[in-house]
């Protein structure tokens, strides 16, 4: 993960910063608990995503190419996802959300933006042209917020980077496909850190320095040139 995703001119929020979630198995804890408060979830599934397992097939359940982003306020955890870079048999480029959530007690301040934002613009960095999700009924009003769209119904036949999401993304139960495009590249983080300094109000001091973005230390890393792209 670079180091200079949130930009020192957007007056971040003081102690917010990202990284990538370590293998250490506190930290895989802390995100697995995260995602059970809003995804019934085979825990087994969660552990292997959040582990970056290797699984020949199906290849949707393959998370060598998987990276777990993870939004920190000192040192407790406000909000994670999960994610993977592909590139489908048309050529397209694109990053998949593979779980999403904000713990629950932080809800309401402006951290699933944040975090939505730091992976627009790392998309955009990673030349990814759209990004796909899978959202809950109950979500999907903040992803339509952030731009994502419900994709076209259409059939595997008509449109082939359809039926390579259908066959390489997650399908969970209950919830819709939804998209974004990414054709032009914008101040997605600034403005994210901006709503969050408005809606948060019990926070006086935002004039504090953030922490720069840390690489988190992981224990044998998977050599694979889609996960190179999210560092």
């Amino acid at each position: 993960m670079s180091c200079n995703v949130i930009p020192a001119t957007a007056r971040p929020l003081p102690g917010l910063f990202a990284s990538c979630l370590s293998t250490a198995p506190e930290d895989v804890a802390t995100v697995a608990e995260l995602y059970q408060q809003h995804f019934e979830t085979n825990a087994e599934v969660v552990q292997h995503m959040l582990r970056q397992n290797y699984r020949e097939y199906p290849p949707h359940l393959n998370f060598a190419f998987a990276r777990t982003v993870v939004l920190k306020r000192g040192q407790t955890t406000v909000s994670a996802a999960t994610v993977r870079v592909h590139k489908s048999t048309s050529g397209l480029r694109f990053l998949e959300i593979c779980l999403f959530a904000t713990h629950k007690a932080h809800s309401g301040c402006g951290y699933g933006g944040v975090l939505s934002s730091l992976l627009l613009q790392k998309s955009f960095l990673a030349e990814c042209t759209k990004i796909v999700l899978r959202a809950t009924a109950s979500a999907t009003s903040f992803w339509w917020s952030q731009g994502y769209r419900f994709c076209p119904e259409t059939t595997a036949s008509q449109d082939p980077f359809y039926a390579y999401v259908l066959t390489h993304c997650l399908n969970f139960p209950q919830t819709c496909l939804m998209y974004r495009d990414l054709e032009v590249q914008c101040n997605w983080v600034e403005y994210s850190l901006a709503k969050t300094q408005r809606v948060a109000q019990v926070l006086q001091d935002c004039g504090a320095s953030v922490q720069p973005m840390k690489r988190a230390s992981r224990e044998q890393p998977a050599e694979t040139p889609a996960g190179e792209l999210l560092h």
